[in-house]
């Protein structure tokens, strides 16, 4: 696990300015000072829901995803730490790591589909995956992260510090397993796939303004 630096200003992240004031705005709620107190008073754990604030960032390689977590560590003042399920030598190494941010801070998971927690995709069958069909998911899992199962992450999950956002990146949401993204465990999915014609506009204006400032000119 390690820090990343949060410096990226959140207008370069070339997203729509509605998911954008949108995750503002439910992170703003969730870290605001009246909701910890809140709970406090009744001896009740921080967390949005049930379990924490947690978000699944979406869509195809180098679409802006991780970069959207250094800015949004920039825009709230927090530390991000980042770290892949495969840097973890065993569960309880894991729960350990998962210690290391505190209230206040941001965790990714970056490209969780590494880990090799994810089901069949049996979408448009009715049948019930049969002994082989586990047999030969089991085998994937244990050859790509032999050391942590999805019970292992989710209890590390479950066991996080009050007040941790925590965002997962993943290319295909719909070949994890259900228990990891399900409500309360996380709470919203960001698709970040190909810009609009609105957001093209701003990237292209935005490298292509006259800015007098700029070293050289």
């Amino acid at each position: 696990m390690h820090r990343l630096r949060a410096s990226r200003p959140l207008e370069t992240i070339d997203l729509d300015d509605d998911i954008k004031s949108d995750l503002i705005a439910d992170i703003d709620r969730f870290m605001h000072e009246s909701r910890s107190k809140w709970y406090g008073n009744r001896r009740m754990p921080y967390r949005k829901g049930s379990i924490f604030y947690g978000l699944i960032f979406y869509g195809p390689s180098w679409t802006g995803k991780t970069s959207d977590c250094q800015a949004l560590a920039a825009r709230f003042n927090y530390s991000l730490y980042a770290m892949s399920l495969n840097e973890a030598e065993s569960e309880c190494h894991l729960k350990k790591l998962f210690q290391s941010p505190q209230k206040g801070d941001i965790l990714l998971l970056d490209d969780i589909d590494s880990a090799g927690i994810m089901r069949e995709n049996m979408r448009g069958e009715e049948k019930m995956p049969n002994d082989k069909d586990v047999e030969v998911q089991l085998k994937k899992e244990k050859e790509v992260n032999p050391r942590i199962s999805l019970a292992g992450l989710l209890s590390a999950i479950d066991s996080l510090p009050d007040g941790i956002v925590l965002i997962m990146t993943n290319n295909k949401p719909e070949s994890l397993e259900q228990a990891l993204i399900r409500p309360g465990r996380i709470d919203k999915q960001v698709l970040f796939g190909n810009v609009s014609q609105v957001v093209a506009k701003s990237i292209f204006v935005r490298k292509h303004q006259n800015d007098s400032n700029a070293p050289g000119f």
